[in-house]
């Protein structure tokens, strides 16, 4: 089980890695003339970064089973429970963004 969320978090990782970089693509494109091109990006890294943010999940449910608690009890533990809230925090923002701006 440890195994397991462990790999949950470096899959996390890189979908997060991804999201970054589909992201600054949307940036590129919304400035240029194709601006639907970036709404598309944008969509595209929001689902990356959604599936990054559940797989963070999973492994902080599956940390918390193993170890009879909620895994906040160290420092690496509390980082990564404290990057799981602000990917959360962003997912909300950008969906009250994109509706604010249709």
């Amino acid at each position: 089980m440890i195994e397991l969320s462990s790999n949950l978090l470096l899959v996390a990782f890189l979908f997060y890695i991804a999201a970054m970089v589909v992201f600054s693509l949307s940036l590129f494109h919304e400035n240029n003339e194709n601006q639907k091109k970036g709404k598309t990006w944008g969509w595209t890294g929001f689902g990356l970064a959604l599936t990054g943010f559940l797989s963070q999940l999973s492994y902080f449910i599956t940390r918390w089973y193993v170890a009879g608690h909620a895994p906040v009890s160290n420092m690496f533990e509390y980082t990564t429970f404290l990057g799981m809230t602000i990917v959360f925090a962003f997912l909300i923002l950008y969906i009250i963004s994109v509706a604010l701006h249709k």
